[in-house]
């Protein structure tokens, strides 16, 4: 079973058949284009209302010379703003009587959709609150455009003149009620400031003051030497207890051994630092000295010398011993020798048969039994003296063999001995020599550590002692400021008096001063206030009221006609490609 495989038809544009296709359709097209520009010219002259545009002009202009009571001009913006509020809208359209087709009167909605308000700055305008504001007005008929653009202007003009002048004459207004007030009170500020000096004497209360004064002065310098006095010796006991502070933990000394040492820490102080690296130190020592007693085995190494001492002097008689055992048993060798020389191996033994009954028992007579004895037996039997002296004489000779291997051994033993007493008195000097060195790490740690704590107790002795004298002018201190305290209160009391009787004159003289300035600004601002209100006037005015345009701004005819022929070739490029591509016959 073949399988056949899918073919791809592949459509290629061809740019020059579309436009011999387009140029074939020219007609079309133009036709096409012709007719929709028709449309839109009978249709926009039928079906298009004219639109008239009237443009009143307004010029803002903030006034020259501005009075500080009037009130700051507003900006363009603000104004634009205000120019299409519906409130002006409808003032508009009750004045003019504005109706729709049915006769009922417009919407302020329906106005402001036909009012554009234009915001101009001058070129030297400050703040952007100079300019021109244009009311543009469209509407079908000419005549309304204008009236309705006038009368906008009129009834914006008069609303911003309006909310100028209120600004103003309620600014006068609170300006005038405060005049009035502070006119009252400067009256009865300047009557109070008599009735207290015709009732109180300040000088004769000063001088109550300057007696005290000079009596309390007196008990102040006693009072200050003795301040001083302390404040040096606190002084010096704060330094101390900050130095101790440092120096202890828990109230007692940091360098304790029976602190936990590395459970603390120096905090970033030297002193501190000094310490626990000197515990350390000092304990680091011990225990490397403990430690090297414990693992050196001095002792041990000791006893064994001692023993290898003993067992080298039992060598050396050993080897003596046998060294004079050399001659002694050559000369006993000999001996032997000569003695074995003198005896025979064997000898000869000569014995009777026998006499034993069971021979006499055999014989068959007396006769038979005496020839019996007569018989003589001769034995060779080996000498026992010579056996005894030949053995004697191996061993000895056996001995005198092995005496110079005993003796070597020992020389082995003596020279094995000698060796290890040497490396053990090698090894002994040098652990004497490290624990001695350790001995004198421990010292000078120890030293370290004493010098430390010597001083610790030096500070310690000097702080109680300068706590004791604290304690001291404190208390003597405290007797002295209990006399200050009631000169003082005497000093006080009359100085208070004084000072009140100042304070209320100054106050009552400052109060007369202030409402006086006060008065003096109020009475130029009420001038100004009462100039301001019969000055206020509006900002804006009426540079350029609006005419009746004779022609209509709108709709734009020639641009609806060159829009619609744009579409309508548009659309005759689609038809002429879609008939194209209906006409090419199918692949």
């Amino acid at each position: 079973m073949d399988l056949q495989q899918p073919v791809v038809m592949e459509d290629e544009i061809d740019l020059r058949e579309i436009l011999l296709a387009l140029w074939r359709g020219k007609w079309i097209i133009l036709g096409l284009m012709i007719a929709a520009a028709a449309v839109a010219a009978i249709g926009g002259r039928i079906l298009l209302t004219p639109s008239y545009e009237a443009v009143a002009a307004l010029l803002i202009v903030p006034p020259t010379y501005q009075s500080a009571i009037e009130p700051e001009p507003l900006p363009l913006e603000t104004y634009r703003a205000l120019a299409l509020t519906p409130s002006i809208a409808s003032q508009v359209i009750e004045r003019l009587q504005l109706t729709d087709e049915g006769n009922k009167p417009l919407g302020a909605s329906d106005v402001l959709k036909a009012v554009q308000v234009d915001v101009s700055a001058g070129p030297d305008s400050s703040g952007g609150r100079a300019g021109m504001l244009n009311i543009k007005v469209s509407w079908s008929d000419p005549v309304i455009a204008r009236d309705i653009a006038n009368a906008w202007a009129d009834v914006f003009m008069r609303d911003t003149a309006w909310i100028r002048k209120s600004e103003s004459d309620e600014i006068a207004r609170v300006i005038l009620n405060q005049f009035v007030a502070t006119e009252e009170a400067l009256n009865e500020a300047e009557d109070q400031l008599l009735r207290f000096r015709i009732a109180n004497s300040i000088p004769r209360a000063s001088q109550q003051v300057e007696l005290l004064s000079s009596h309390l002065g007196e008990r102040h310098r006693y009072m200050l030497k003795l301040q001083a006095d302390l404040e040096i010796k606190r002084n010096r006991l704060d330094t101390l207890s900050g130095q101790l502070s440092a120096l202890e933990h828990e109230g007692q000394w940091l360098g304790l051994l029976t602190h936990d040492i590395d459970k603390l820490s120096d905090n970033g102080n030297a002193a501190r630092k000094r310490i626990i690296d000197a515990v350390r130190q000092l304990v680091a020592a011990k225990k490397a000295l403990r430690d090297f007693e414990d693992n050196a085995e001095i002792a041990l190494l000791e006893q064994e010398l001692a023993s290898e001492l003993e067992a080298l002097s039992s060598y050396k008689k050993g080897l003596t011993v046998l060294v004079a055992q050399v001659p002694q048993l050559e000369a006993r060798a000999r001996a032997l020798t000569v003695s074995l020389e003198k005896h025979d191996k064997t000898m000869f033994l000569s014995r009777s048969l026998t006499t034993d009954a069971m021979w006499t028992a055999i014989s068959s007579g007396s006769e038979a039994l005496e020839q019996l004895q007569d018989f003589r037996l001769v034995d060779e039997v080996p000498n026992p003296t010579y056996q005894e002296l030949e053995k004697s004489l191996a061993n000895t000779e056996t001995e005198l063999a092995s005496l110079p291997e005993k003796i070597q051994g020992y020389e082995k033993l003596i020279n094995a001995s000698v060796q290890r007493i040497v490396d053990l008195n090698q090894t002994l000097r040098e652990l004497y020599s490290q624990r001695e060195a350790l001995e004198e790490e421990v010292a000078v740690t120890a030293d370290v550590y004493d010098s430390l704590k010597a001083q610790y107790l030096s500070l310690k002795k000097e702080w109680l002692e300068l706590a004791n004298e604290v304690s001291l002018l404190e208390a003597e201190l405290k007797l002295a400021s209990e006399q200050v305290r009631r000169n003082e209160e005497e000093f006080v009391n009359a100085e208070g008096s004084l000072l009140q009787l100042t304070l209320e004159e100054e106050q009552l003289t400052r109060n007369v001063a202030s409402l006086k300035q006060t008065y003096k600004v109020l009475a130029e601002q009420a001038e100004n206030a009462r100039l301001a209100e019969m000055q206020a006037t509006g900002d804006v005015r009426f540079v350029s009221p609006a005419v009746a345009p004779r022609t209509p701004s709108g709709p734009n005819h020639k641009l609806n006609i060159v829009i619609a022929a744009l579409l309508g070739g548009m659309i005759g490029l689609g038809v002429v490609l879609v008939k194209n591509m209906l006409m090419e016959p199918a692949n």
